[in-house]
């Protein structure tokens, strides 16, 4: 298996960043070369990883749980919102980035896992994702009240399905019902697009999984995601910790 080069990582946080989807062959790392591995894979296949990447060896960081949900939008709740949800816009831009930040500032991704991965350039990816969606085209809804942004949801095509890649809710907002209400009416505009709508979060991430269920959704299956900080590339600037993990992972290479 060949892993994937994530280029916008590796620029965000100074590190050769790989992605695998499933996990890897020893050798594939090795000859892949990453600083840091990032492995999601399904959660049945754990027991796997140990026998893969000794612990003793690669350290393995359990970075979170993702549970990916599915609704089929056959039956799909109606929105009762007193606010205006419409689609987004280039002027809604610099609210977005604000609205973001608020919405992720505290929010707990697999990411904030792996101590080489500042929280400040996380947020910062957050923002940048949610730029790249607004800009790509695909189905992305605000809520809005009196021209302020209350919350948003993006989606993405994959193959004839439909996911929500990014969505939050300002947290000043409180119970009021946004999430629910932009969610309904994402559902709604997602029926006249796809056959199905699907959603993932971390499986710690309880409340939002209860409202999935009202509305709806159906638990698909949940994914694992693991870092391997190996720190195989040509970089030369390591820190002593840094450089002892390299010179750990390549003699059990044997090389």
């Amino acid at each position: 298996m060949v892993s994937t080069y994530a280029e916008k990582e590796s620029r965000r946080f100074g590190y050769a960043v790989h992605r695998y989807d499933r996990i890897p062959a020893p050798k594939d790392i090795l000859a892949a070369r990453p600083d840091i591995a990032i492995l999601r894979f399904p959660f049945e296949n754990l027991t796997q990883l140990a026998k893969t990447f000794p612990s003793e060896i690669f350290f393995p960081i359990w970075a979170d749980a993702l549970v990916f949900y599915r609704h089929d939008l056959k039956l799909i709740p109606t929105p009762t919102n007193s606010f205006v949800i419409r689609p987004a816009k280039p002027t809604d831009d610099s609210a977005l980035e604000a609205l973001v930040r608020r919405c992720f500032k505290d929010y707990s991704d697999h990411y904030l896992a792996n101590p080489f991965f500042p929280s400040a350039a996380i947020l910062d990816g957050q923002v940048e994702w949610c730029s790249d969606l607004r800009q790509s085209g695909e189905p992305f809804w605000v809520a809005e009240e009196k021209g302020e942004l209350l919350g948003f949801l993006a989606c993405r095509r994959r193959g004839l399905a439909l996911d929500v890649a990014l969505n939050g809710v300002d947290p000043r907002v409180g119970n009021r019902g946004v999430y629910t209400n932009l969610l309904a009416y994402a559902l709604n505009e997602a029926k006249k697009l796809s056959p199905s709508l699907s959603i993932s979060t971390q499986l710690s991430n309880i409340k939002v999984q209860r409202v999935w269920q009202r509305q709806g959704f159906l638990l698909e299956e949940t994914f694992a995601t693991v870092h391997l900080n190996c720190f195989l590339s040509n970089a030369t600037d390591l820190s002593p910790t840094q450089a002892e993990a390299r010179a750990r992972i390549l003699a059990w290479f044997g090389k």
